[in-house]
């Protein structure tokens, strides 16, 4: 029965179909295409998507790979995961199952995996090495992982014009927390050496530098990851009694910046590491 000739979604009239279709923000597209990239395409396979979120790349997965495999998605983000099951039902996918759970805490009761992948997801479960470990355990002889991360180097613009404005309002003091800060991401390097510490063999490593420009830092400082991403984080370097004297300033030095380079660009690297279960 050729079934694809009937649509399961109607992007002209079904509202929950027009709430699906815009499935990936732009910050993760850029990711997410260098993984699917390295993906091998292959009848039968058991997927794991750590770190899933709202459906990206376990939904694109789950379309291309076809209904001979089986694909999971486990995430801690209970209301990613109501978004991610509304596009499985509007797609009309039975080949995906979502867990709401952290990886490394969930009773997997002998599963495995022939394939597992994670779009800037496992930066995110607060300790790296023992996600990776987990991935480990769950994936069968020969397994292959294919995970991105934003490593250090991202938005390093900006922390050149962020150390100058804590000169600025004499709070040098500050500038070892913004290196340790900066420090803190993982490079490529140290991703893919606990990768292979944990029983990987590392096949390939990719960065790509990709870039986002902006009309000035009024507009870069109100930009909704920028917010979601980093803010909070900036904030926490600067006490909170100089936090509105400090990023007024930023913006006006951004700002500055701007005015004097036509705009402002920011730097992002995309990280891509592929391994193989040693058997």
């Amino acid at each position: 029965m050729v079934t694809f000739l009937d649509p399961a979604f109607d992007l002209i009239e079904d509202p929950d179909a027009v709430s699906a279709y815009d499935e990936l923000p732009l910050w993760s597209a850029v990711f997410g295409n260098l993984l699917l990239e390295k993906v091998e395409m292959k009848p039968g396979l058991k997927v794991l998507d750590v770190g899933c979120g709202t459906g990206f790349p376990l939904i694109e997965l789950a379309q291309r790979m076809g209904p001979s495999c089986h694909l999971t998605g486990i995430d801690p983000w209970q209301l990613a995961l109501e978004r991610a099951e509304l596009k499985i039902k509007v797609f009309g996918l039975t080949n995906v199952e979502l867990i709401h759970a952290d990886v490394s805490a969930y009773d997997w009761k002998g599963k495995s995996f022939d394939l597992i992948v994670s779009n800037l997801g496992m930066e995110h479960f607060g300790d790296f090495s023992k996600v990776i470990e987990t991935c480990c355990k769950l994936a069968n002889p020969g397994a292959r992982l294919i995970v991105t991360i934003c490593p250090n180097g991202v938005f390093r613009e900006i922390y050149d014009v962020f150390g100058d404005t804590l000169i600025q309002l004499g709070l040098n003091n500050l500038l070892d927390e913004l290196n340790t800060y900066q420090a803190s991401r993982l490079s490529l390097d140290e991703a893919a050496g606990r990768i292979s510490q944990a029983g990987f063999e590392i096949e390939e490593t990719v960065i790509k530098w990709h870039g986002i420009k902006y009309t000035d830092g009024t507009a870069l400082l109100h930009h909704c990851m920028v917010q979601y991403v980093f803010l909070e984080d900036w904030k926490q370097l600067i006490p909170v009694e100089v936090q509105n004297d400090f990023f007024k300033l930023l913006q006006d030095n951004l700002n500055a910046k701007a005015s004097n380079e036509h705009g402002l660009y920011m730097s992002i690297p995309c990280g891509c590491i592929v391994a193989r279960r040693q058997s």
